[in-house]
Order: C-alpha cells, then sequence, then structure tokens
C-alpha cells in the first residue's frame, strides 16, 4: 500500500512540474548546441571570423532573445522579464538564454558555465553584454552576428557579437 502510494506521488509530482512548464520549453542546451551547429554549418574556416543570422532558430515562434549574463539571480532575470519565467533552483554561474513572442516567454534555456574558464562548444556574448548598461542583452529574431572562434579548455568555444542591434 506504502509503495503504491509512494508510486502515485511521483507521478503526480512529474505531472504537476509538466504543467508548471506548458508555456514555457525547457530543454537545457538545445538553444547553445542548435547556436553551435548553425556556426559549423554558416563558418567552415576556422581561422576567419564569420555571420550567422538568428532566423534559423525555427523550433518555435520567437521575435527576440535576451542573454543573460552569469551571476544574475533568478529575481533580477524575472523583474526583467516581466514574468516568473526562472526559478530559484538554478546555477549562480548559468548563462540564461530566453526566447520571447509578443513578450510572452516561450522558451528558457539555463547552461552552467564553468568557472575556471570556457569548454568547447559553449557560446559567449559578453562584447554586446558588456557594452550594454546592463548585465544582460537582448536580439531582435533578425539579428545577424559574427562569430569568432576562440581555443577553449576541451576544444573552440565560440564569442557572438550583434552588428545590427542598437546597444543602450
Amino acid at each position: 500500500m506504502a509503495r503504491h502510494v509512494i508510486r502515485v506521488f511521483a507521478i503526480f509530482s512529474l505531472l504537476a512540474s509538466a504543467a508548471s512548464m506548458a508555456g514555457c520549453y525547457y530543454r537545457q542546451g538545445r538553444l547553445e548546441k542548435a547556436v553551435v551547429a548553425e556556426i559549423n554549418n554558416k563558418c567552415p574556416a576556422v581561422s576567419k571570423p564569420c555571420q550567422i543570422d538568428l532566423n534559423f532558430i525555427d523550433w518555435v515562434d520567437w521575435d527576440a532573445m535576451t542573454v543573460f549574463a552569469p551571476g544574475m539571480d533568478n529575481l533580477e532575470i524575472n523583474r526583467v522579464l516581466g514574468e516568473n519565467a526562472v526559478g530559484d533552483s538554478r546555477y549562480p554561474l548559468s548563462l540564461v538564454m530566453v526566447l520571447r513572442h509578443n513578450g510572452r516567454v516561450v522558451y528558457v534555456e539555463e547552461d552552467e558555465r564553468n568557472i575556471e574558464g570556457y569548454d568547447g562548444g559553449e557560446v559567449e556574448f559578453y562584447e554586446d553584454i558588456d557594452r550594454s548598461l546592463y548585465r544582460f542583452v537582448s536580439y531582435p529574431h533578425g539579428a545577424q552576428m559574427t562569430v569568432e572562434r576562440l581555443l577553449g579548455r576541451n576544444g573552440p568555444y565560440y564569442s557572438l557579437k550583434c552588428v545590427n542591434c542598437p546597444h543602450d
């Protein structure tokens, strides 16, 4: 009997967790992996900077992408977003990328960062974030990004900078 109750509780908890995410697709790493795949597709030359267009992100309708620097807590991020999209259990050194459509969050991704340096396959937006007055930056759907390959701890990582975006 007790085992049955625990099993029912576990299933209920799983369903409640899934229901709470209904308006927000959370798949850690999907967006960053897609950006890296697009870079590898459009930028075969390792030594030269190149450009990608964020329009390739097509698995969800979106019109703005906001990237939050590691170290921003969930309260700060949710205040910027205007809704509770990021929970309080997040890793504090995570890069948080959010896709929005008509002002509503449609996708949240939290990618943990290593304090010792970049790992291969990671993307970073620090030049744009550093030019901002804040610790986040937003990009429109048609943002053109220059890409620079840099040497990480176990392979290349990628620095992205918007070339057609207004900045603060």
